[in-house]
């Protein structure tokens, strides 16, 4: 564990850092009752004193806010929740962003972007300290590797929900992208027309299905033409494309055909091609065009399919541990193959932590 400097100042953001009513702010650190009494001008707090005061900087009132000392030697500041008082009081404090001092600190940041009622429900448990609690028993397991393998098994599992799937509308021109994407998202969120190159930009759009979020992206129609935007805009479609998790290519009966680099059999749903170079695609057609609100139950349905997403859910009411930072995915996945031991051992000193982790020179 690392040692604080002398007059060290550490701050932390401990809600989400988007507008509210309210934000708070956690000082740590020796620097802390001298930066509080430098924006209060009053006195030190005693410890469990929750006092109103107004926080000013060289002259200027910056807000009004309710500030609380707790028993650990940190001071809260609960602030009003607009972003730009929130930036404004952070940089008249000053100092460092206090690291994570555990993956359930991690945790609870992490829920203030998450996009699924899965995945938060997943980030719930691991604030709880169920990740950090997996991490720790590795080194007295009787079994570590197994333990090890159900921790990435779990990773693998939850990642649909924590990172919603990204999945590409693409095809020639007027083959119905843009109506299927506004029934998906439902919205008129993209603009639709039988004129050739409407779509020159993507649209990108997150959609739920019960507990399921995908994020969606609607692209411009294939085709050569001379107009610049126009051209930029397919290049775009194409390296999207490239990116996705899926693929949905929509086609009118006359072009059934996917491109050759996504797949070169006759296709309406095209995987992305993976690391290993396998390819996978499905033969049904999504019929944009004649049942746009039918293509929603299929295309659901065949999301649901190819990328697992029910069939890899979790038990979300137990309090299951999983690895959601990539990092220490990355490096149980690098531990696994060096044995129990190694893993005892990274488990024993610190190894597994947010902030080993997160170092630069870290060997896992």
């Amino acid at each position: 564990m690392s040692v604080e400097p002398t007059g060290a100042l550490f701050v932390r953001e401990t809600t989400a850092r988007a507008s509210g009513g309210v934000s708070v702010l956690e000082l740590s650190g020796p620097g802390a009752s001298a930066a509080l009494r430098r924006l209060t001008g009053r006195a030190a707090l005693a410890v469990g004193e929750i006092r109103l005061a107004r926080l000013v900087d060289r002259g200027e009132l910056l807000d009004e806010a309710l500030v609380v000392s707790r028993e650990d030697g940190r001071v809260e500041v609960h602030l009003h929740g607009s972003r730009a008082v929130v930036a404004r009081v952070l940089a008249a404090i000053g100092g460092a962003e206090a690291p994570p001092a555990s993956w359930a600190d991690v945790a609870r940041r992490a829920l203030a972007s998450v996009a699924s009622e899965a995945g938060a429900r997943i980030l719930v448990h691991q604030s709880e300290g169920a990740l950090d609690e997996a991490l720790r028993s590795l080194a007295a397991s009787a079994d570590p590797l197994a333990d090890a393998e159900r921790l990435l098994e779990a990773a693998r599992r939850s990642r649909p929900h924590l990172e919603p799937p990204f999945v590409v509308l693409a095809g020639p021109v007027n083959s119905g992208k843009s109506t299927l994407f506004n029934v998906l998202v439902g919205t008129e969120r993209a603009l639709a027309s039988d004129v050739p190159g409407t779509t020159r930009d993507a649209v990108v759009e997150f959609a739920r299905h019960r507990e399921l979020v995908v994020r969606f992206a609607d692209t411009a129609g294939r085709r050569s033409t001379d107009d610049a935007i126009e051209d930029a805009g397919v290049a775009l479609a194409r390296e999207l494309a490239r990116r996705a998790d899926l693929v949905l290519w929509c086609s009118p009966a006359a072009v059934p055909v996917a491109p050759p680099e996504l797949d070169a059999r006759v296709a309406a749903l095209v995987t992305r091609i993976d690391e290993v170079g396998e390819r996978t695609a499905s033969r049904g057609r999504v019929g944009a065009h004649t049942d746009p609100t039918g293509s929603r139950d299929v295309v659901w349905a065949t999301l649901v399919e190819r990328l697992s997403l029910e069939r890899d859910r979790l038990d979300l009411a137990a309090r299951t541990a999983v690895p959601f930072d990539a990092a220490l995915v990355r490096a149980l996945e690098r531990l696994v193959p060096r044995g129990a031991q190694a893993l005892r051992d990274a488990a024993a000193d610190g190894s597994l932590t947010p902030t080993s982790i997160a170092r630069p020179d870290s060997e896992l």
